[in-house]
């Protein structure tokens, strides 16, 4: 075990060679699937996330990453193995799953018609949008904005489009009209 394990677990080198040591610190919920990764010991590679008790009680994120190495014989010979604490990244996921959840929930149920478009033309819209322009999300599912926007509307919307893509503008308002 290398000096830096301590930094990662606050645990010395010498407490974690204690038996029973790894899955007593592992978070209860997260043991089962630790446990089943035992019988993966004989892969080639191996790499599993759990929570873990950090020795100042703190739960953290370990990524359990470990390698076999064989001989000449195709013979396990070592194991090569890593803790990396991704907590921060974790935290950050829970995140941003979060503000998407918060964002679909707003963009399903406001009572202004939204739409995302897409570079390709592709579009999702809201209920509201649909009451707008008279099509279902059925109809406009697989539909492109192109489909159903006024001909002499269409230069002026992509206009605005490619300056949104490009990243002169941060946002773009117009009035158009659709079919």
């Amino acid at each position: 075990l290398s000096a830096n394990v301590q930094q990662i677990l606050g645990f010395s080198p010498e407490e974690i060679m204690v038996p029973g040591w790894w899955l007593a610190n592992i978070i209860p919920e997260d043991r089962v699937q630790a446990k089943a990764s035992k019988q993966h010991l004989l892969d080639d590679h191996y790499q599993q996330e759990y929570r873990f008790k950090h020795r100042d009680g703190r739960v953290i994120w370990l990524q359990d990453e470990h390698r076999l190495i064989r001989d000449e014989d195709g013979n396990p010979w070592e194991v090569i193995g890593s803790w990396t604490d991704i907590t921060t990244r974790k935290q950050t996921e829970e995140a941003l799953s979060d503000s998407e959840d918060k964002f679909r929930y707003i963009f399903e149920n406001s009572a202004v018609g939204n739409s995302i478009t897409l570079p390709t033309g592709e579009i999702s819209v809201n209920d509201a949008f649909c009451k707008m322009v008279g099509y279902s999300q059925k109809e406009l599912k697989n539909r492109r904005w192109q489909d159903f926007t006024h001909p002499e509307d269409i230069e002026l919307t992509q206009k605005n489009v490619e300056l949104l893509i490009s990243g002169q503008k941060d946002s773009v308002r117009f009035i158009k009209r659709f079919i």
